[in-house]
Formats: C-alpha cells, sequence, structure tokens
C-alpha cells in the first residue's frame, strides 16, 4: 500500500477552482449569489507543479501536460481528453484514467502518483462505479478529491459522504486521508449549508488556491449511539436521519411498514423513493413482524437506520387486534375476552428493553403526530397515543433527540444558553 503521506509533489498540488460552474452570477439573487464572492466559485481544475494540470481552462503553466477528465464538458483547447486506460507521464507524476463518476458520461477518475503517495482526482455527478472502487482497493490514498454533485447534478453533503463511504468501504483511503469535496455551484442548497453538512463528515470544501494535502482535517462528528429523529409528516425526517450515517461504509436499514404492492400506489411510490436514495453499502432488513425490530438491535453488527416507529406500531397494534376491538376495553369484536393491550404493552416493552441495552449504533426515524388534527376516529386516536408514548419513553433512553421542521434540525438535548439577567444600570427593564 502506498503511504497515505503526500510526497513533496503531491503536497504542493493546489487547486484552480473548486466549482462546476463560478458564481456569483450577475443578476441571481439567490441565497449563494446574494453572499457574495467565494474562491470555491472558480472552474475546477487541479496544479501539480509545473508538471501537470488536471482540468481548469487555459492558460496551464508553461511546460505543464493539460489534460481533461471531461467532468465539465467539452476540454479547453489546450487540454487532451482523457480516455479510460489512459496513461500519462508528465516529470515525476504518473496519471492513469479509470471510469469516472456514473451520472457523467465520458468522464474519467484520475488516480495520480508521484512515487510516494497516491491523489484521486474525481469531479463528476454522482458515485464511482464498482469497477474503479475495486482498483483503488489497496491505492493507500492521501487525497481523494470528490464531487458534491449526485447523479441528477444537484449539490449535497450527503452525496459526498457517500463518496466517503463507497473509498473507506473499498479500503482506498489511507490513514489521516484526507477528503476534499469540489463541484458546488449556485444552483443547489445555500453554500454555507453545504459546507457545514460536510464538515459534519470530515470533509472539505475546496476553493481555489487552496493545496488538498495542506487542508486541515475537520472534526467529524461520530454519530451517537441512539438518535432519536422526530417531525410532521413530509418534514424531511427521513432524509435527515439518513444523512446521520452516510459517510458509513455499512448500515442495515430496519424496514418497518408493510412491503409495496398493487394496492396502494402511493405507499408504493413512497417507498421506492426511499429505495432510490440509498446509497451501496446499505442493505435493507425486513423488520415488521413480531421481535423482529427488538431481535436486530439485540445482534452484532453495522449501524442500523429504523424507518419508521409509526408504521412498526400500526403492525404491532394489528396484531394485538387493536383494530378489531369494539371500544378500549379488552373485549374483541364478538364479546370474547381479547387482551389486546396486554399484547400491545408486551411488544412495546421488548423494543424498549432492545433499545436500552443495544450495543449498536442506532437512528430511529419516529412522527411527531400530536401536530396534527385530533384523529376523528377511535383508531387514529389509539395510534397517536400509542406512537407519542413510545416516543416520550424511547426519548427517555436516548443520547441525542432530534426534531425536524422544513428540513431543519433542532437538538432537542443542546445545552441550554444560560439566561443573561438584565443589568439595571444600562437603564433596562427592572
Amino acid at each position: 500500500m502506498t503511504p497515505a503521506t503526500p510526497g513533496p509533489l503531491l503536497a504542493g498540488a493546489a487547486l484552480l477552482g473548486g466549482a462546476a460552474a463560478a458564481w456569483p452570477v450577475d443578476g441571481c439573487g439567490c441565497v449563494t449569489c446574494a453572499a457574495g464572492p467565494d474562491a470555491a466559485g472558480d472552474l475546477l481544475g487541479l496544479a501539480l507543479g509545473r508538471s501537470l494540470v488536471l482540468d481548469g481552462g487555459p492558460p496551464a503553466p508553461e511546460g505543464a501536460v493539460h489534460l481533461a477528465s471531461g467532468a465539465l464538458g467539452a476540454p479547453a483547447a489546450t487540454a487532451r481528453p482523457l480516455e479510460v486506460g489512459d496513461q500519462v507521464v508528465a516529470g515525476p507524476v504518473r496519471a492513469v484514467a479509470l471510469p469516472g463518476p456514473v451520472g457523467s458520461p465520458g468522464a474519467v477518475a484520475v488516480v495520480v502518483s508521484d512515487g510516494t503517495s497516491t491523489l484521486l482526482w474525481s469531479p463528476g455527478c454522482g458515485p464511482l462505479p464498482d469497477e474503479t472502487l475495486d482498483v483503488l482497493g489497496d491505492a493507500g490514498l492521501a487525497v481523494a478529491v470528490v464531487d458534491v454533485r449526485d447523479t441528477t447534478g444537484t449539490a449535497s453533503a450527503t452525496s459526498a459522504a457517500h463518496r466517503l463511504a463507497d473509498l473507506r468501504r473499498s479500503g482506498a483511503l489511507g490513514p489521516q486521508a484526507r477528503v476534499v469535496a469540489v463541484g458546488l455551484d449556485h444552483t443547489g442548497p445555500a453554500a454555507h449549508r453545504v459546507r457545514a453538512g460536510l464538515a459534519r463528515h470530515g470533509v472539505t470544501l475546496a476553493a481555489a488556491g487552496d493545496r488538498p494535502a495542506a487542508l486541515p482535517l475537520p472534526g467529524a462528528v461520530p454519530p451517537d449511539r441512539r438518535t432519536l429523529v422526530l417531525g410532521p409528516a413530509s418534514s424531511g425526517k427521513s432524509a435527515a436521519a439518513e444523512d446521520l450515517l452516510a459517510a458509513e461504509p455499512a448500515v442495515e436499514y430496519a424496514a418497518t411498514g408493510p412491503e409495496p404492492d398493487a394496492t396502494d400506489a402511493d405507499w408504493t411510490a413512497k417507498v421506492a423513493a426511499h429505495r432510490a436514495r440509498r446509497p451501496r453499502g446499505w442493505t435493507t432488513v425486513e423488520a415488521s413482524g413480531p421481535g423482529a425490530l427488538a431481535a436486530l438491535l439485540r445482534s452484532p453488527g453495522p449501524p442500523v437506520l429504523l424507518d419508521s416507529l409509526g408504521t412498526w406500531v400500526a403492525a404491532v397494534l394489528g396484531r394485538a387486534g387493536a383494530w378489531d376491538a369494539t371500544d378500549d376495553a379488552t373485549d374483541g369484536p364478538d364479546g370474547d375476552p381479547h387482551d389486546w393491550r396486554a399484547a400491545a404493552d408486551a411488544e412495546v416493552a421488548d423494543l424498549l428493553d432492545a433499545w436500552r441495552g443495544t450495543r449498536r449504533v442506532v437512528v430511529a426515524v419516529g412522527e411527531e403526530v400530536g401536530w396534527g388534527v385530533v384523529p376523528a376516529t377511535r383508531s387514529g386516536r389509539l395510534f397517536a397515543e400509542t406512537l407519542g408514548d413510545l416516543s416520550r419513553r424511547l426519548a427517555d433512553q436516548t443520547e441525542r433527540t432530534l426534531l425536524v421542521v422544513a428540513g431543519r434540525v433542532v437538538d432537542l438535548d443542546a445545552p441550554a444558553e444560560p439566561a443573561v439577567s438584565p443589568d439595571p444600570a444600562a437603564g433596562g427593564p427592572r
């Protein structure tokens, strides 16, 4: 394995620009352009001393070989387009072109070595293909430059975190490797939000003039043992929960809802949308059956994403016979003794015990049903009460509880700001 510490040449590699499209754009009032000039707004390019330039517009340094990866479409007139399999030697630098991000047809990922360390340059939309990750498996990368854009071209810190997870899972990163993000433009989320999201995963958003090998390693925020993510309908709670585990090489997705079928088109579409955004390395575990979710939490394994508590509660109440009971008593619809409440309480208690004792990292998504219209039916009220009680009891045994509203996350366990008493001498309220 190549050492992860950058050699002298790669240590001096400097970005000519870190953006997919320059900003600010004249006349544009978007949140990114309104913030003013940003060095990340210069077009993508990396210069390795006087030997080699990857992407970036002309002129290249005198005597340098100028290569185009295809990530930005047509190359500059002075640049040589790279194709998969090309190998280029420029002075002490050797560059090899591998298949590039899947959302940028014709783009290549370039592995650059100066004989002592290795760098990956992979601008373009979406993840790297498996064949490229396989080749990178023993690269011991000192620096990996990845793109923040997903396959649709939309910038997302979560998308860049998935690239980090891919490299981790393949074993491509050496110890203390730096992962640097490029490819932002002004069409996606606000630049400052993307930057903050990247930092949580230990990724730096690079700008023109930065030397990737010299950028500080941001302190990634590791997920807590147990995190509860709550929010009203369509608040973005599932996406926020997924983002917490986006940089993990492997995740088990605990699906608590029913399998989609032709009887419910809306549910089928919702499940399909969730599946489409799950990255490689995530496996689905069906956890709606009796005791299945508690057993999963008690077993060893990678982090678990539980989505959602609401569908799990609905399944528990259905198994217990709560929907068929004539009222809140314990009699069944025909007057036969049927202690549905005891059966449901037993499953809830088993889950709480497994949650409290789990050795895994677990992120659970729950619906905050108390903010909506008061249910007009007995079954609706029963569901809301049971789910609300479960959320409260889980929160009591949770390191971190988050509330998601309009895609924004509020940490309910953050320390409260100390109260500031007014200064009477200042003439304020007394």
